[in-house]
């Protein structure tokens, strides 16, 4: 999706973007009533066409729910029009988040936290784990998380057995510095999203990076 086709999309009225996001699996279909255990129905908010302009009720007890519970975008409280913005700039690395923060015309209290960017970009790491023999990195295997691969670089650049290959994470870790360069320095508590986002562009390099972060969105949070 370019960036025309998101601005056709965003001028849709706000039931039909809704039904959009339902369908790439970004918002609930349905809801159980947690106290009653019968299905909600959904109602339309008259009043107020701003997003997500519907919501949940359950006729047994009347409780009202919101369209964005157990979502992903239940975490932000800014309008879904300048959040996809937001979302797309960032995906093509076209600005930092404060000067998006600006081009939106967004306050700092009511827009989507770094924290939340923060928590996306830990899941983007890759599965495998790959490096030379030095024997520091002996113990990765036991973090449980990955599956470890290594390559003798005494003996070849790549294991005919395994095809592991470091060169790959040479180009991350290059990729890293000139990022880190541009912001003159990177904040320790901000090192995992940093290298997060690096993984991630590096992988949809060849995709539609806005299309491939809410197909990743809806894969790592999903609807419970």
């Amino acid at each position: 999706m370019n960036r025309v086709k998101l601005e056709l999309f965003l001028d849709l009225p706000m039931p039909a973007i809704v039904s959009h996001l339902r369908a790439c699996g970004l918002l609930r279909s349905t809801l159980m009533c947690p106290k009653c255990a019968v299905p909600c129905v959904e109602y339309q908010l008259k009043k107020s066409p701003s997003w997500p302009g519907c919501g949940w009720r359950c006729n047994n007890c009347a409780t009202t729910f919101s369209a964005l519970r157990d979502s992903w975008f239940s975490r932000t409280r800014i309008d879904i029009r300048p959040l996809l913005r937001m979302l797309y700039a960032f995906s093509w690395e076209q600005a930092s988040f404060r000067s998006v923060q600006h081009e939106l015309r967004c306050p700092d209290g009511s827009t989507i936290s770094r924290q939340t960017f923060v928590d996306y970009c830990r899941y983007v790491f890759y599965s495998f784990c790959k490096s030379d023999c030095w024997a520091a990195y002996h113990r990765i295997s036991n973090i449980g998380k990955y599956t470890h691969l290594t390559v003798n670089h005494s003996v070849t650049f790549k294991d005919k057995v395994t095809g592991a290959c470091t060169n790959g994470v040479e180009g991350i870790w290059q990729r890293l510095k000139l990022g880190h360069k541009r912001r003159f320095g990177t904040h320790r508590s901000q090192l995992p999203s940093h290298i997060g986002a690096a993984v991630f562009f590096i992988r949809h390099e060849l995709e539609d990076r806005f299309e491939a972060m809410l197909r990743a969105i809806s894969e790592n949070f999903p609807i419970k």
